[in-house]
């Protein structure tokens, strides 16, 4: 036998067999875990990401009739799936789009008091949204 010619007898053999078995089952069963989270988090961030995005384009439509029609109507800027995934988002999206998101989302404080300025405030917020919609995009799609 190959062991033999390391000097093992029978039962030295028969313990390294069993040893390179639960080396290779750890590794074998944690790689395995690995790639199983890995793909719920992947889905639990498209579910997040699927969500926002669409509360945002409601958002970028109502905030359009704002600015089109020069409303002067308090209008109702949805944030609650914002409120439930903001931290999904944060472990899921780039600098970039995590920047756009805030962006917008913080604006709602704001507006949701109606300033003396709630028309520029609104189409402000408008373009902040469009923005965090195209930012968006890419995690909607991604699989």
């Amino acid at each position: 036998m190959i062991l033999s010619v390391l000097g093992l007898d029978a039962d030295q053999s028969t313990a390294f067999f069993v040893l390179v078995g639960v080396v290779l089952g750890g590794v074998l069963n944690g790689t395995v875990t690995w790639f199983l989270e890995r793909g719920r988090e992947r889905s639990a961030s498209r579910a997040a990401a699927r969500l926002v995005h669409a509360e945002i384009a409601k958002n970028v439509q109502v905030l359009s009739w704002v600015v089109d029609t020069a409303s002067t109507e308090h209008a109702p800027i949805m944030h609650s799936q914002w409120k439930a995934n903001e931290k999904i988002l944060a472990r899921a999206v780039n600098d970039e789009a995590w920047t756009a998101l805030t962006r917008a989302y913080v604006g709602i404080d704001r507006t949701e008091f109606a300033p003396p300025n709630w028309y520029e405030a609104m189409e402000s917020d408008h373009e902040a949204f469009v923005t965090a919609e195209a930012a968006l995009a890419p995690y909607v799609r991604r699989r």
